[in-house]
């Protein structure tokens, strides 16, 4: 049985090794002296090395990648699938099975941008289609995710003004006609957070009166 080398010396020679280019000459006397050093032969430094700092892997090459069709076809299919279940959806929130959306697909096809997209029989399977909608983002759970809000926040002052307008119900003007108003117009600056406002006499709620009311 042959001698165990170190694992730190394997991980020094090899971190020496992959700094050296592939024929470089000087690959072999370092896997020689720590042979030596070791009283092992060059084979068994390289066959340790090799067991101990290579992993395999443990899927094939084409892992994730389908092999039914190219990439791009089934990422189409996919996502037409994805979109025939999303719009079939009733008020029950039943979808229409993926066995029935590849036999549509198969028998009459799909128009998508005035092309019509046909799924040449017998090539996609319902566990096929599932495990890439769940790679890709478009199953069930992940298309019923709301989107992120984000609301803006202004940085620097007089970047963004919030406007609110109220009734009075505590001050009565008696000149007021018909189809007038008196308002309560408050305007909040988002970055400072100074409030003012005014009263304003105007038929409803506008952006011309807003705009007034700024600029006075």
């Amino acid at each position: 049985m042959s001698k165990k080398i170190p694992l730190e010396q394997l991980i020094l020679l090899n971190h020496e090794l992959d700094r050296l280019p592939v024929r470089d000459i000087r690959r072999k006397d370092l896997v020689s002296q720590c042979a030596n050093d070791f009283g092992v032969s060059p084979s068994t430094v390289y066959r340790q090395i090799k067991s101990v700092l290579e992993k395999k892997s443990t899927y094939r090459k084409d892992f994730h990648k389908p092999r039914a069709c190219s990439e791009a076809d089934m990422r189409r299919y996919c996502e037409v699938i994805a979109a025939m279940r999303l719009r079939a959806q009733n008020k029950k929130k039943h979808k229409i099975s993926i066995p029935r959306c590849i036999n549509l697909l198969e028998t009459t096809g799909v128009y998508l941008e005035n092309d019509l997209i046909i799924l040449p029989k017998g090539v996609l399977k319902k566990s096929t289609i599932n495990r890439y909608l769940s790679i890709w983002g478009l199953s069930d759970a992940a298309l019923c995710v709301e989107p992120v809000i984000t609301h803006f926040e202004a940085e620097n002052s007089n970047e963004c003004w919030q406007f609110d307008f109220t009734p009075s119900d505590l001050k009565k003007v008696k000149f007021i006609s018909g189809n007038e108003k008196l308002l309560l117009a408050l305007f909040v600056d988002d970055a400072s957070g100074a409030v003012s406002g005014e009263y304003i006499i105007t038929p409803g709620e506008s952006a011309i009166a807003a705009l007034s009311v700024l600029y006075t």
